[in-house]
Formats: C-alpha cells, sequence, structure tokens
C-alpha cells in the first residue's frame, strides 16, 4: 500500500521535472536582405563571430548533465536533442548566409 502510494506520488512528479528538464536555446532572429546588404565587412565579420560563438555554447551546454537525466526520464532525452539540432542548423545556415554576402561584398 505504502509502495503504491510512494509511486503515485513519484511518478507524476518526476514526470513534470522532466518536462522542465529540456534545454532551450535562444535563437539568433535572421536578418533581413536588406539589412544584410547595408551591413559593412566589418558588421558581417561579428555577426559571423557571435554565430561561432553560438555554436561554441550549444556544444558545451549540450553536454550530458542532471537536466539531460531528467529529461531521459520523460522523452528519452529526444526534446533535448531536437533543441540542440534546431539550434545548430540555423545557425550553420546563418553563417553560410552571411558567408555569401560577405564573399558578394569582396571582403578579405
Amino acid at each position: 500500500m505504502k509502495r503504491a502510494i510512494l509511486i503515485a506520488i513519484l511518478v507524476p512528479a518526476i514526470t513534470t521535472l522532466s518536462g522542465c528538464a529540456t534545454k532551450t536555446y535562444e535563437r539568433e532572429d535572421a536578418a533581413s536582405a536588406k539589412d544584410l546588404a547595408v551591413m559593412a565587412c566589418y558588421e558581417l565579420d561579428l555577426e559571423l563571430t557571435k554565430e561561432r560563438d553560438f555554436i561554441a555554447y550549444v556544444n558545451k551546454d549540450s553536454k550530458f548533465d542532471a537536466l539531460d537525466a531528467l529529461a531521459i526520464v520523460g522523452d528519452l532525452g529526444i526534446g533535448n536533442e531536437l533543441e540542440r539540432k534546431g539550434a545548430l542548423d540555423g545557425a550553420n545556415k546563418r553563417i553560410e548566409k552571411l558567408q555569401k554576402i560577405r564573399a558578394g561584398k569582396g571582403c578579405h
């Protein structure tokens, strides 16, 4: 009886905590084509540096930790992996876009 009560209390609590355990990464809004067109080479370089720093942060933060352990209980860690992948994909697309514009302007 005590075991059933303990399970009835712990399962919802663990499930609730695991939902809060999914990591999130604040993504940079993509600059419009008009904004990018007027940026100077050094501004494009700064944007590239920000994106590379963001990728480094995501890679460092996505190492296994206590939040991952909780997330595994709730969704087998899929939420964290999807969030990491989405953040990295977005940053890499932005880097590609910035590099194309930078090359088009003849930046060195």
